[in-house]
């Protein structure tokens, strides 16, 4: 890691852990401005994950919102 390079370990991260999420689809995909998303924060002895999806209505949540459903790792979500 070459932390001089990003001034610190925030800098880092922040910068290393971008998606944009456009690259992932063959046309432009539309945001309106009171689009919301859920943020899925999640750990196990292993690994730390952030994953987000936009909020579709008529669509649920990919998480449960029973996060008593998930025993084997602390987990947690916002809506933004």
């Amino acid at each position: 890691m070459r932390l001089e390079m990003y001034m610190d370990k925030t800098g880092y991260e922040a910068t290393n852990t971008e998606i944009r999420l456009n690259s992932y689809f063959e046309k432009n995909i539309s945001m309106e401005p009171h689009s919301k998303f859920c943020l899925i924060l999640s750990c196990d002895e292993e690994h730390v994950e952030i994953r987000f999806h936009k909020i579709h209505p008529g669509e649920k949540m990919w998480l449960d919102e029973n996060l008593e459903d998930y025993p084997e790792e602390a987990i947690g979500y916002a809506i933004v």
